[in-house]
């Protein structure tokens, strides 16, 4: 297993919220797998007038997943602000090339009895894994996904195609901030 620091090189984030510690294993057979281990989240940057209970999100976008399971959810932690899940979840792609998917990791906090409020995202592009068959990555979190121009046009996009569920999942995806009056 290779130790790397895939996530920082390239990840937009300048100010991390924290960070979110993913093993990432590729299974490149004849059906292409990817099994995401959600080993902990550290140093999280989050303040609560109630009980700060986190957990972790992770969801696979790209091409060809209409079908399949694209998010996994770990168990809260109650009151770490460095928690330990050591959860496994395995994503299934076809026969596609990873080079066309990427995986978002979501911090939450889990708020009873209303929506739980986002703390950090990371993105792990899986074409930056091309050379790896495993790896363990420390995904700095960021308040929001960085989107350019480009980005906010394909958004704009898919949010008028309300019949579509997918382009409505990825667009919610896409477009979850970090509320402005948490701490930092």
């Amino acid at each position: 297993m290779l130790m790397c620091w895939l996530c920082y090189t390239g990840s937009g984030v300048e100010k991390p919220i924290g960070e979110a510690v993913l093993q990432i294993d590729m299974l490149l057979g004849k059906e292409r797998k990817i099994n995401v281990r959600v080993i902990a989240v550290n140093d999280m940057k989050w303040q609560t007038s109630g009980m700060f209970r986190p957990f972790v999100e992770v969801t696979m976008v790209g091409p060809f997943l209409a079908d399949k399971k694209r998010k996994f959810t770990t168990k809260s932690k109650n009151n770490s602000w460095t928690a330990k899940f050591n959860e496994t979840f395995q994503f299934v792609l076809g026969k596609e090339s990873p080079d066309c998917y990427e995986l978002q990791a979501t911090v939450k906090d889990y708020c009873f009895g209303r929506a739980d409020r986002l703390v950090g995202v990371a993105v792990v592009q899986l074409r930056d894994m091309a050379d790896r068959k495993s790896c363990v990555c420390w995904c700095p979190l960021g308040p929001r996904i960085q989107t350019d121009e480009t980005g906010l046009t394909v958004m704009r996009i898919l949010s008028q195609r309300p019949a579509d569920e997918v382009a409505k999942e990825f667009v919610k995806l896409k477009s979850e901030t970090r509320p402005a009056e948490e701490g930092r």
